[in-house]
């Protein structure tokens, strides 16, 4: 492959897609595209136009917004800023805005809280976290803390866990009664105020949105961002709440279920029955399971996503080492490129770039660690099968045939119109050994695609005539240095006439 041909020179790049490197790839004539994409969640450390620029220009895809911090004002200053960079550099940034959930959290204690020593008996009693707050500090000699989850007593049960501080503490119920819940401390330390608490034996009453979802989804449509995320996911009914909640409001932004609870695990078929990706969102779902759990359900998640076609995100303490240094230890390293091997779309960056010291060197790090993953001999994806839903089987069909073509021909590129980019997600499932090329006269699509493993997009103008379309897009590959003369590409489009169809028609072309 032509040397130009990897380097991507257009309005849309900016992220570092198309590199120079030939010789990784030349006996296989493989794109030098990194295909998973780099979600990094923006916060104090990030959120300035300088850095976001640099998180762009080191390999960042996508953004994220975590609502469990900060304001309406600031998430809403932040979005605006992200959009004027994004102006400025010609490019299309994705933003994912992360519901913050039903979080259970210690009340308020004493500056210096509490010590849990193991074997004492303490008792939690629920009360409205705002409540604790009027009523000040809790007496710590009194062996009770203060929990902001009114329901306790009617959920829990004798046996159950109750984990404090990301599970550092665990405590075991002993006895419940109407307002207290009496427990015996088996794993001991200090608690302080507003600790997060999990409940991982026990089913939960309270529903997975909040009031503070609700207002935090009306942000998110108002400011017309490219996904939302929903915390704490128990089955699809929690799905099928938060899309009519976005209807009604007159959007139709996409929805990640993020699998962190165990009912999540065991319901994941019904929960991607409604949602549009999912989230491996690996800290809760340790703390909700266990730890030796996640590295397989990592596997089993991912697989069964890829298998449903719908967009894959891992996350949590990638390379959480990077907070504080600017190198990371060699396991997260591997982490990285496990979840890579795994058949990840998206890898996350959570603190590492919002409150961390290094934020673009941890995006440098994981480009490069993804790079290696993807350049490997190892690396053996599955393509996804054909759909069951009849209504996607044909495009799903179409895609699965363009992957054969692309390989058995040698295709330098695999182009695909599509107005809602759902066809470029279904080819970016088969997981092609070439770039895929979306083009879409959507700025919507366009950022959507910008999520999907392997997919360079493109805007162009919306051209009804198959043949004329086929040619504009030969022009934007050639004008953008993707292909050269005698090139072959494989090319996906519906036909568009007084009634419009979806993805049915494939093409095999030689570039003039």
């Amino acid at each position: 492959m032509h040397e130009d041909v990897l380097t991507r020179l257009t309005p849309q790049s900016g992220k570092g897609r198309f590199f120079r490197d030939v010789h990784l790839y030349e006996k296989e004539k493989k794109s030098l595209m990194r295909r998973a994409k780099i979600l990094c969640t923006v916060g104090p450390k990030s959120a300035t136009p300088h850095m976001l620029e640099a998180l762009l220009n080191n390999g960042m895809n996508m953004v994220r917004l975590n609502m469990s911090h900060g304001t309406h004002h600031w998430h809403a200053k932040t979005i605006k800023m992200i959009r004027d960079v994004e102006v400025k550099l010609n490019v299309s940034i994705p933003i994912m805005v992360d519901l913050q959930g039903p979080r259970i959290r210690i009340g308020t204690l004493s500056s210096k809280g509490m010590e849990l020593i193991s074997g004492q008996s303490i008792s939690l009693t629920p009360i409205d976290s705002q409540r604790s707050k009027k009523r000040g500090v809790v007496n710590v000699k009194s062996a009770s803390l203060p929990i902001g989850y009114p329901t306790l007593s009617q959920d829990v049960l004798p046996k159950q866990r109750i984990l404090i501080n990301d599970g550092l503490i665990e405590l075991r119920v002993v006895k419940v009664a109407k307002k207290h819940v009496t427990c015996s401390v088996i794993v001991g330390g200090r608690v302080t105020s507003n600790k997060g608490v999990n409940l991982p034996d026990t089913s939960l009453s309270t529903s997975s949105l909040t009031p503070k979802d609700h207002e935090d989804i009306r942000l998110a449509v108002e400011h017309n961002v490219d996904y939302i995320a929903l915390s704490f996911v128990r089955s699809a009914i929690d799905i099928q709440a938060v899309k009519r909640i976005i209807r009604r409001s007159g959007s139709a932004i996409p929805v990640i279920a993020k699998i962190e609870r165990p009912e999540a695990v065991n319901r994941l078929d019904k929960i991607l029955d409604h949602a549009d990706g999912v989230m491996v969102a690996r800290g809760d779902l340790a703390i909700e399971m266990t730890l030796e759990a996640v590295p397989i359900l990592q596997k089993q998640i991912i697989a069964v996503a890829n298998r449903r076609h719908r967009l894959v995100i891992t996350a949590t303490q990638m390379l959480e080492s990077m907070t504080q240094h600017s190198i990371p230890t060699r396991a997260e390293a591997s982490d990285v490129a496990n979840a890579v091997l795994d058949g990840s779309d998206v890898l996350m960056l959570s603190a590492e770039t919002s409150t961390g010291q290094y934020p673009v060197q941890a995006v440098q790090v994981m480009d490069r660690v993804i790079r290696s993953a993807e350049n490997s001999d190892v690396l053996r994806w599955e393509p996804a099968n054909a759909t069951q839903d009849f209504s996607a089987s044909v495009v799903a069909s179409t895609c699965v045939a363009a992957a054969s073509a692309a390989r058995f021909i040698q295709a330098h590129v695999i182009v695909v119109f599509t107005d809602s980019g759902t066809t470029a997600l279904l080819m970016s499932k088969q997981r092609p050994n070439v770039p895929i090329v979306g083009l879409t006269p959507f700025t919507s699509s366009l950022r959507r695609m910008e999520t999907f493993w392997g997919v360079a997009p493109y805007l162009m103008h919306h051209i009804s005539n198959t043949d004329e379309r086929i040619e504009m897009a030969e022009m934007i590959l050639k004008r953008h240095r993707l292909v050269e003369s005698g090139n072959r590409v494989v090319i996906l489009s519906g036909e568009h006439g007084q009634k419009r169809t979806g993805t049915n028609l494939m093409k095999v072309y030689e570039v003039h």
